[in-house]
Formats: structure tokens, C-alpha cells, sequence
């Protein structure tokens, strides 16, 4: 079994977004938007400035994990949390 000790949730969220090199016209420029991103782990520590997100962990009693992610909380729109019940 995972380790029962973190949420697991679905964050919402709004990323940065760079166009491909090269040169594009301002009208094209001007159109971009930042994307929406929905991403799902285990809640591995909250602050006021940010979110990180690991997207496997060990079993209870290890300490390692994967797939680390450093949301800042000014990009977070929405988080839900998993209900497993």
C-alpha cells in the first residue's frame, strides 16, 4: 500500500507558456494565453507561496518518491482533494 500519510489531490492551474522559436507577428502574439493544467499526486508539503506535488511515492515506511512538482500558489485556480472512501 502507498503511504496513507499524504493527500492525494487534483490541482488546477495556469503555466507558463513560451511559443516556439523563431519569429512570430504581434497579432499571433498577442492571442497566446496561458494554459490550463490539471495535475494529480500526493500533497507532500503546502506554504502560503507554493504546492509540492510528488506523483508516486513509496510504500509506508520508505521515504522516496517520483515526479516531483513546485506549484507556486499564485498559479493554483483550484485543489481537490481525492476522496477515496
Amino acid at each position: 500500500m502507498p503511504n496513507e500519510n499524504f493527500d492525494k489531490v487534483i490541482v488546477e492551474w495556469k503555466d507558463a507558456y513560451e511559443m516556439e522559436s523563431g519569429w512570430q507577428t504581434i497579432e499571433e502574439a498577442i492571442k497566446i494565453r496561458p494554459p490550463t493544467i490539471f495535475s494529480m499526486g500526493f500533497v507532500l508539503k503546502e506554504e502560503k507561496e507554493y504546492i509540492i506535488l510528488a506523483g508516486d511515492v513509496g510504500r509506508k515506511g520508505d521515504s522516496d518518491c517520483g515526479r516531483v512538482q513546485v506549484i507556486p500558489k499564485s498559479w493554483v485556480k483550484r485543489v481537490k482533494l481525492i476522496d477515496e472512501s
